[in-house]
């Protein structure tokens, strides 16, 4: 272990077959401060966020020097926590260390909180705001914002940042190969089942993300951190990151808050998200996009054309918000294509079926200014909230004769559809 300035590298070696899933590429963790006087038993969490859920899933020991004690204790609580969201699964391994205090003044008045730029950060900053939080954590590193995606997250910078200093907010860049260490890919196809998702949501992401904030937390003397929810107890499933399993982590003083879970998706919009963008002119940039190619290529930080993008915009335009203000690239929104997708089921419901949930119940006339930029929209929205949301087979039919190319992956996915019987 090396921590110079503010980089920090951590070399390592493995055994067995735990080597398909490792490389040789020793671990390195650049943040916005300096390193060198933060223990080991502190700037070891990171790496071993990221090893730890392999361990559970792969049955492999990981021995390493000093760690922090409550660190320790925590990774085993969140390991029970994970068994009992996933009871047909064996969560084994095991961490061989040195356990030892991590003396610090830790704050618990101060907190930061994991920010990535989308509805769930954003809406919990806003919500917290008012506490003056000491930093929000950007991490670069993660699968939807790999290190070597350099113009997208030259992109986010130049329409995030401006934003962010305009209201005062302090943020903090933490950069992470982790990912380069551990395969997520071929863990994914390992792991994924009908259950199962991939290792990075279901079981990496939450201890994962929490704990590359650890060094930032020691040298701030933060006691508090916040790691927002996707989820709301009527949408809750298992899933990497859980009040459950969040909240058992924690370091030296610090503790971790699963933050606005008691909410929904549409609350976050309607409530905090959208009167906050109107007060600032109806304009501030929102990044959750999770269509790669096509958000690389629209320009824009987000696709609008992505089932997460279209989403959220419907969510946006039902509050009174143009999602073309905040970094949505609206030039190909079609509400009659969005019915389309969904009667002849390639637009998959099943894929965010609490947001669309939200979407028709919340359902209602746009105002006369967006219903003029997004013709159609209030007529589609009305639809919907009528629809009895299941795709016809006459239909799915027709769409697999008439509108999908012949050969086509999408004409395929149709005949599936209707043969799988």
């Amino acid at each position: 272990m090396k921590a110079q300035g503010n980089t920090l590298t951590i070399t390592h070696s493995y055994e067995g077959p735990i080597g398909h899933y490792l490389s040789q590429t020793p671990f390195r963790l650049k943040a916005s401060h300096s390193l060198e006087s933060i223990p080991p038993g502190i700037l070891v969490i990171p790496l071993l966020g990221s090893l730890v859920p392999l361990s559970w899933i792969k049955d492999c020991q990981i021995i390493a020097g000093e760690v922090d004690e409550g660190y320790l204790k925590a990774v085993e609580e969140v390991r029970r926590a994970m068994e009992v969201a996933y009871p047909s699964l064996k969560f084994l391994g095991s961490i061989e260390a040195k356990a030892v205090p991590s003396v610090s003044t830790w704050d618990p008045n101060k907190y930061c909180l994991l920010y990535s730029g989308g509805v769930d950060s954003t809406s919990s900053y806003l919500r917290n705001r008012s506490k003056a939080p000491t930093a929000l954590l950007m991490i670069r590193g993660t699968p939807e914002l790999r290190l070597a995606d350099e113009e997208y997250w030259r992109r986010s910078m130049e329409r995030l940042a401006p934003a962010l200093r305009a209201i005062q907010a302090d943020w903090h860049i933490i950069e992470t190969n982790a990912l380069d260490v551990v395969d997520s890919a071929a863990l994914k196809d390992k792991v994924h089942n009908d259950e199962i998702h991939s290792w990075w949501e279901n079981f990496a992401h939450g201890i994962f993300l929490t704990s590359t904030c650890a060094p930032y937390t020691y040298f701030s003397q933060t006691g508090r951190l916040l790691i927002a929810s996707s989820y709301s107890p009527t949408s809750a499933k298992p899933w990497g990151s859980m009040p459950e399993s969040d909240e058992r982590i924690r370091w030296g003083g610090l503790t971790v808050t699963h933050d606005s879970f008691d909410i929904t998706r549409f609350d976050k919009i309607r409530d905090y998200l959208s009167p906050f963008i109107l007060s600032q002119g109806g304009s501030f940039p929102i990044k959750l996009c999770l269509g790669k190619e096509e958000r690389l290529n629209c320009g824009k930080l987000n696709c609008g054309r992505c089932d997460k993008c279209i989403t959220t915009a419907l969510m946006l335009l039902e509050t009174g918000v143009d999602p073309a203000r905040c970094e949505f690239d609206m030039s190909r929104f079609s509400p009659g294509n969005i019915r389309v997708g969904l009667e002849n089921g390639y637009l998959h419901q099943d894929s965010a079926p609490y947001s669309w949930r939200y979407i028709t119940e919340n359902a209602r006339p746009l105002s006369p200014e967006l219903e003029s930029e997004y013709k159609g929209t209030s007529s589609f929205l009305q639809w919907l909230s009528s629809w009895d949301r299941k795709p016809k087979e006459s239909t799915l039919r027709s769409y697999s004769r008439k509108v999908a190319p012949v050969g086509s992956r999408r004409r395929k996915l149709v005949r599936f559809v209707l043969n799988k019987d």
